[in-house]
């Protein structure tokens, strides 16, 4: 595992999907992105989600430019597993893409995304948009976990 934020402390939070959401993730040593996990749940129907892609994030900040897409398959939540995983549409080569951001879309269903608001993942920010290509910084990050190899 490359980068994570699995600790969820005892300040966690949720964001309704009724805005889209980015978490701006930077790798701290090259490495190949093979599997994405988020913590992301629909009441509504636990195996329908919301459209998930993984965009470039020059400088830090969401960009338009989608480098994968992400099919969000369903796992049954558990004691010990409570992660969405990502199938990305192709392996994500690090760090020649830099800064990536995870994008979950906003979506008419009833769905939620995890946050942690206490202790924020420290190499990235959060990010929503509620109008088109602005993303405004939000507070704390999304609970998820990347795994790559070397």
């Amino acid at each position: 595992m490359s980068e994570s934020q699995p600790d969820l402390g005892t300040m966690t939070d949720y964001a309704e999907l009724t805005t889209s959401y980015a978490q701006v993730i930077n790798f701290s040593e090259p490495a190949s992105v093979v599997e994405i996990r988020l913590e992301v749940s629909c009441t509504e129907n636990d195996q329908t989600f919301p459209a998930v892609w993984i965009v470039e994030a020059p400088s830090g900040i969401p960009s338009s430019t989608i480098i994968a897409t992400a099919n969000v398959l369903y796992q049954a939540p558990s004691d010990t597993n409570t992660f969405a995983l990502l199938e990305l549409s192709k392996v994500l080569e690090q760090p020649a893409t830099g800064p990536i951001a995870i994008v979950v879309s906003e979506t008419t269903m009833s769905c939620i995304v995890r946050l942690n608001n206490e202790a924020p993942y420290a190499n990235g920010a959060l990010f929503s948009q509620r109008a088109a290509d602005l993303w405004l910084p939000a507070e704390g990050s999304m609970v998820f976990q990347v795994l790559s190899s070397q």
